[in-house]
């Protein structure tokens, strides 16, 4: 078996119906592992996704849980494990974007980003620390943006730097069961939140990227497949940023 192969390895990937969650569990499938499609709106677009992994030979499930709802994510686990079995990997990508400038975000919005961007992630990483088996992984999708904020980006900034340094603290709790835990944080990345952006601003990163264009979802894809494998596994408590160097 390649060391990049996930054959025989189950997973859990929060927000799968999006642009860089829907990459993510497609690499993994590919790569063999079968996969839990969290999704929280969109049924049609899990259920398609979950059909088309199943039809490419894979094995995948999607599950709606609202990840703001404290008891949802125990019982998104539950459901997952009851169609997979023990999970070896969970991928927590599952956010929301930016709230704009400080002064003139509202609670309600800040209130959002922190319960989804962060108490989530915390609460999931709660459940995988003591439902993995042992030796498994869990990749928390964070931001450059957590170590570099731009202007109007403060709030998310401060949740993805809050979430690579949940990751560094679990992975030290979590070593006596031997699970890895780390951050991929991303750059600029279509599809995904960032290509909502407008057309100048993603020409602008582009422009500031030292590889000269926006990140690819596949390209994110390809690096938690990585992270997860057993070629991954000594790469724990770590940031590991894929930008095209924008954060150089």
């Amino acid at each position: 078996m390649s060391e990049r192969s996930l054959e025989h390895q189950t997973a859990l990937v929060t927000g799968a119906s999006g642009g860089i969650g829907s990459a993510i569990a497609r690499a993994l499938v590919k790569a063999g592992a079968a996969v839990a499609l969290h999704y929280r709106e969109g049924r049609e677009a899990a259920d398609a996704l979950a059909k088309e992994l199943e039809e490419a030979g894979g094995k995948a499930v999607a599950i709606a849980a609202d990840l703001r709802e404290a008891a949802d994510i125990p019982a998104l686990y539950d459901r997952a494990e009851e169609a997979l079995g023990p999970l070896d990997i969970v991928i927590n990508n599952a956010g929301v974007g930016s709230t704009g400038n400080l002064v003139e975000t509202e609670v309600e919005a800040l209130d959002r980003l922190i319960d989804v961007n962060f108490r989530a992630v915390a609460l999931s990483l709660k459940e995988a620390g003591r439902r993995l088996r042992e030796g498994g992984v869990v990749i928390n999708i964070s931001s450059m943006l957590g170590d570099h904020p731009l202007p109007g980006t403060a709030t998310y900034a401060a949740t993805k730097a809050a979430v690579d340094l949940l990751s560094r603290g679990a992975a030290r709790e979590f070593a006596g069961r031997r699970i890895s835990v780390k951050s991929l944080s991303p750059g600029a990345t279509v599809p995904g939140m960032f290509g909502a952006s407008p057309q100048e601003r993603q020409d602008a990163f582009a422009a500031d990227t030292p590889l000269g264009r926006i990140g690819r979802a596949g390209e994110i894809a390809d690096a938690v497949v990585f992270l997860a494998s057993p070629s991954g596994r000594w790469i724990n408590g770590a940031v590991v940023t894929a930008d095209g160097g924008y954060s150089a």
